[in-house]
């Protein structure tokens, strides 16, 4: 069975974060669900070339996110996470100091294999950030990723693809920053 901190690293690699904190608490053995469960998003930092071509930091400046279990693999591993609360980063590239603040709360939904491994992250409403490795599509990035229906979808080879809602929107943090 994958651990619930392997999960919550999944889905923090969806910005590039290194997480250095873990929720506690496990989903019900009756299958009925959690409670909603605290959530610290660390600071994230990319080296030069390995989203952008410079160098990126994430400050986060506000941070009230919370995720509940809504489904499980017969196994007992998570299958399904809601995600809401408020969560601001801002988001600077290292060598020019130029920066940008970005609101990414959102509500949101996790869907993870029965290995643990995360396949899709979907926007219930509100925005929430994604680096894309060379090969993803659109493209190499750091994205924010807004709308409702607005996804990433996480494959096998650890490509992502990013797909927009009806009134989705699209910012890469690379080329706002370059």
């Amino acid at each position: 069975m994958i651990s619930r901190i392997t999960r919550i690293a999944a889905l923090a690699a969806l910005a590039g974060a290194l997480v250095v904190t873990a929720p506690s608490g496990a989903a019900e053995a009756n299958g009925q669900g959690s409670s909603w469960t605290p959530y610290e998003q660390p600071d994230i930092d990319y080296a030069a070339g390995f989203r952008c071509e410079f160098a990126m930091h994430g400050e986060v400046l506000k941070d009230h996110e919370e995720f509940k279990d809504v489904a499980l693999w017969p196994d007992g591993t998570v299958r399904t996470q809601l995600w809401r609360g408020a969560l601001v980063i801002r988001w600077s590239n290292v060598e020019t100091g130029e920066s940008v603040v970005r609101d990414q709360s959102a509500k949101a939904v996790a869907e993870y294999g029965s290995d643990g491994a995360l396949d899709k992250m979907t926007s219930m409403g509100g925005a929430f950030s994604a680096g894309v490795p060379e090969g993803g599509s659109p493209s190499k990035g750091v994205f924010i990723i807004d709308g409702k229906w607005s996804s990433i979808v996480i494959e096998d080879d650890g490509n992502r693809a990013i797909t927009l809602g009806p009134r989705g929107t699209l910012e890469n943090l690379c080329e706002t920053l370059g």
